[in-house]
């Protein structure tokens, strides 16, 4: 599968006002991957809007794992028209099972009190080296998961309970501000519960261990270019009774904070 080909099945066909249909990227798993959901989510939203606005926010509750070689349906709900504001209701259905509910919200831009946190010191992915510096690497599949992903030395280490990662998309950096939100939902679910598996010395890749996103929440602060670098920078404040919490902040290289991220998932299964 091509760069082209995943951004294909990220841009859902139309099959009535508030109708979209779609398939799934394949990788070497049996359920659907989640960030895919969540970026396909913002395209059915995003165009039933009447004038173009960026997300806001967008929370999504998993409801039940999807067979990624089967089709899905996306079932949008118009729930509020403002002048400043549009919410819509996302239903992401698969043979008439409900695998996910979300909600969107699109703000028109506006004046107001501006702050953001601050970007925390973290080496920058300029620091690349063959000696200690930040290890890179394209993902589980070059081709269905066009993503540059770098883990900062010592963040991810065991006992550790936070994540600092640098992210850039390798499919056309160009398109919409709803594009760069699609691409930023898309890996956000691939990095955030990171800062959870440290604590208890785990890797995604432990054998036995299962982890799957309960629910994912972003708060989309500012424009985003994903064709530059991000730094996803989480902590995870709980693990306990099968599931783990992460919250992180994205960062521009710059420093700017231009979204906020939680997410819940299940934890268990390797001891």
């Amino acid at each position: 599968m091509s760069g082209n080909t995943a951004r294909t099945i990220l841009a859902l066909d139309r099959r009535g006002d508030l109708a979209f249909t779609g398939s799934s990227i394949r990788f070497d798993t049996p359920a659907i991957f989640g960030g895919q959901l969540l970026a396909q989510v913002l395209f059915a939203a995003g165009n039933t809007l009447e004038s173009e606005r960026p997300a806001s926010h967008l929370h999504a509750h998993f409801l039940s794992f999807g067979d990624p070689r089967r089709k899905l349906e996306f079932k949008v709900r118009r729930v509020k028209d403002g002048r400043s504001i549009s919410v819509r209701q996302v239903e992401v259905v698969q043979e008439e099972r409900l695998l996910m509910l979300a909600t969107v919200a699109f703000a028109q831009s506006g004046d107001g009190y501006e702050f953001c946190r601050p970007m925390p010191d973290r080496p920058r992915p300029t620091a690349l080296s063959d000696d200690g510096g930040i290890g890179f690497s394209l993902g589980t599949d070059a081709d269905a998961f066009p993503f540059q992903v770098g883990v900062c030395p010592g963040t991810d280490a065991g006992g550790c309970n936070t994540s600092s990662i640098w992210v850039r998309s390798l499919l056309d950096a160009g398109g919409s501000p709803l594009w760069q939100q699609m691409l930023f939902a898309f890996i956000s679910d691939a990095t955030v519960l990171q800062s959870a598996l440290g604590p208890h010395g785990l890797a995604f890749d432990t054998p036995g261990l299962v982890v799957a996103t309960v629910n994912h929440t972003i708060w989309f602060h500012r424009a985003l270019g994903l064709g530059d670098w991000i730094l996803i920078d989480s902590e995870c404040p709980s693990t306990g009774a099968g599931r783990a919490v992460s919250l992180a902040h994205a960062y521009s290289e710059a420093g700017e904070l231009q979204c906020t991220v939680a997410q819940e998932g299940v934890l268990k299964g390797a001891r």
